[in-house]
């Protein structure tokens, strides 16, 4: 059986890159697609996608719309219920760069809403990548040094970076099969 691998991408540049490696790339919302791909594919994934999406049904029903019978939707998120909710300054994550904020019981109720069976929700554990944002936001924000100035800034940023390396970054890698990361990704099937 043949595997056909289709994508879209609005950023231009991002899906000319795409196409130079012989991939299919639509630089069309899904929307547009829609209108002459409707039941198409057996599968629709989209991974750290959906919270940039100010309109979410939309988003959806055109997933699902592009979707057969039978077909899988998967959906990577951002998890808001991890240790992303306790950041200090957490602009990354609100409008305008986040639309939304998702986990397990908002994915499993956008999936009863579009008649979507949920099948499996898998958490990410904390990858080595985000060892420092975790201690940052678990415990190097919390030692009252962050947006000091002068000697107590500079001062701060040692005593962090010293704690981190000494310490943290070994405690962390530790536990971090035991450590909910950053996305949550769910498997729904089409009914």
């Amino acid at each position: 059986r043949q595997i056909v691998v289709e994508g879209t991408e609005l950023n231009r540049a991002a899906a000319e890159d795409a196409r130079k490696k012989n991939l299919t790339v639509y630089s069309n919302s899904l929307s547009v697609l829609v209108k002459t791909k409707t039941g198409l594919y057996d599968v629709v994934c989209s991974f750290q996608v959906l919270e940039h999406i100010s309109d979410v049904r939309e988003f959806i029903q055109d997933s699902v719309s592009l979707l057969k019978t039978g077909g899988a939707m998967i959906v990577g998120v951002p998890n808001n219920d991890t240790f992303i909710r306790f950041a200090r300054d957490p602009f990354l994550n609100m409008p305008p760069h986040h639309m939304g904020m998702w986990n397990e019981s908002s994915l499993r109720a956008m999936g009863r809403r579009f008649g979507l069976e949920t099948e499996t929700v898998y958490f990410e554990t904390l990858p080595d990548y985000h060892y420092r944002y975790y201690y940052d936001v678990m415990f190097g924000d919390k030692l009252g040094f962050f947006g000091k100035t002068g000697a107590v800034g500079f001062v701060g940023k040692v005593v962090n970076n010293t704690i981190y390396e000494c310490i943290g970054r070994f405690v962390i890698m530790a536990r971090a099969k035991h450590i909910r990361g950053h996305t949550i990704v769910a498997v729904f099937t089409k009914k």
